[in-house]
């Protein structure tokens, strides 16, 4: 078994091989519309055109920062035995500044890549997603939230099948990401307002749905 480089993860194309490369891959599955422009970068070995292959670049280094420093807080967890060399804590404490150029992750970008890459379908949007943010329950986690999630867990998915070879397993769980991708840009988009007539359709479903619900317990 083969473990791939963390630097394949995300790899943009160059010389020939950016030339001949084959069309964005985006729109495999049911979910999204076919993309096919030009590819110019690779994601868990996925070829994707500049604003796909940037979100999906983004989620990626999201996975990876937050998986590292997972690693690197086990060493000062109470219930581990303290590390004694100063040098070596002080190496823990610094891994961000071993992070290979291109590597780097800011937090700040990644809703405005959401939006790019996947430009709101009102007539693709969850139903249940739309209904939540129109009448949110502060009991329940917000649908953008609960949404960014589940892009987090996939990418560490596919992290993990990339890395054993599986590229049958990335191929699939790649369609379900770009879903997943696509229902959070949707969400973020109703959230900041831009649809208002999504959410009044929205509101009115929950008003017929509770209605009904009267109705059925009071028979």
């Amino acid at each position: 078994m083969t473990s791939k480089n963390t630097r394949e993860i995300v790899r943009y194309l160059e010389g020939e091989e950016l030339e001949n490369a084959y069309p964005c891959w985006v729109g495999h599955g049911e979910d999204v519309e076919p993309c096919k422009r030009p590819s110019v970068l690779r994601v868990y070995g996925i070829n994707l055109c500049p604003e796909h292959g940037e979100e999906a670049k983004d989620g990626a280094l999201e996975e990876m920062h937050h998986d590292a420093g997972g690693f690197f807080e086990r060493f000062e967890n109470p219930h581990v035995r303290a590390l004694s060399n100063p040098l070596v804590r002080a190496g823990l404490g610094r891994w961000g500044l071993t992070v290979p150029e291109g590597l780097e992750y800011s937090e700040r970008r990644a809703e405005e890549l959401l939006l790019a890459a996947f430009p709101f379908r009102a007539d693709k949007v969850d139903p249940e997603t739309a209904g939540e943010i129109a009448d949110h329950d502060p009991r329940n986690e917000h649908p953008v939230d609960s949404w960014l999630t589940d892009r987090h867990n996939m990418h560490a998915i596919m992290r993990e099948a990339y890395e054993r070879d599986m590229t049958w397993l990335v191929e699939h769980l790649e369609q379900e990401r770009e879903s997943i991708a696509a229902q959070c840009a949707y969400a973020l988009a109703l959230e900041r307002g831009h649809h208002p007539e999504v959410l009044e359709r929205a509101r009115e479903r929950n008003r017929e749905d509770a209605q009904k619900v009267a109705e059925h317990f009071a028979q």
